[in-house]
């Protein structure tokens, strides 16, 4: 057998070349990947700003949605308004095999008992999830979501035809009501895309979801006044309180 470069076998050296060549190709992936992730991380940053959020603390919130399949949860990229009215953020599991954008707004006037809307496909709602299933006579809706209700007269009422065709041209958004609090999430498909899609489409769904709550849900589940307000007071204590026990 041939011996080249001191006296080391060719196939050592074709070895130790395939292994620099694989490495160099994952140093390049991960460079490419890195520079997607600070142009996403910008990108997220200025659709935040221009709506009055600014960088908070990446403290996993207890209020971030039951029905998100995710365990071990660690926020990125977290934002919210000085008033805590709407809290952004980016959340996956400890591995980074799977992660969302969620986005938790309160609601004027709401106080709905708990109901999950999930889209199938990027939600999956486990066996004994909380609240009754909850079907509608829309076959294309019951083809695209998947409700959950602790009184599934409130999701009928909150889901009628109107709400019902807004909620079909949301496409990916999945999200649950409590009290005032809205949590809605959309899962990433390409975690290397530096678009912030997800969140632009959350922002829709926060524009919009407000003026397609029918009136008969206020009439018949009248909120206290200023419970919203209160909500989201309490979000914004949280991570002040965790603070003050690490210290």
């Amino acid at each position: 057998m041939a011996h080249i470069f001191d006296g080391y076998p060719a196939w050592e050296w074709a070895i130790a070349f395939a292994f620099l060549g694989a490495g160099a190709i994952q140093a390049i992936y991960n460079l490419a990947r890195s520079g997607s992730r600070r142009k996403r991380d910008q990108a997220i940053t200025a659709v935040c700003t221009q709506r009055g959020m600014w960088r908070v603390d990446d403290v996993r919130s207890p209020f971030l949605p039951q029905m998100l399949p995710i365990s071990g949860a660690v926020c990125h990229n977290t934002f919210a308004t000085p008033d805590w009215s709407l809290w952004f953020s980016e959340v996956r599991d400890r591995k980074g095999s799977s992660a969302f954008a969620v986005l938790i707004f309160g609601v004027q006037e709401l106080n709905l008992p708990y109901i999950g809307v999930a889209c199938k496909g990027q939600v999956d709602v486990p066996l004994g999830a909380r609240g009754q299933t909850v079907e509608l006579e829309s076959i294309d809706f019951t083809n695209r979501f998947q409700i959950h209700a602790d009184d599934p007269r409130a999701a009928v009422m909150l889901i009628d035809q109107g709400m019902m065709q807004w909620l079909l041209d949301c496409d990916r958004v999945s999200f649950q009501v409590s009290g005032p609090l809205v949590s809605a999430m959309v899962k990433r498909r390409d975690q290397n895309s530096a678009q912030p899609t997800e969140l632009e489409l959350l922002l829709q769904f926060h524009d919009g979801f407000a003026a397609h709550v029918p009136q008969l849900v206020h009439t018949e589940f009248p909120a206290p006044a200023g419970f919203a307000e209160a909500a989201s007071q309490a979000m914004h204590m949280f991570p002040n309180l965790t603070r003050i026990l690490k210290a």
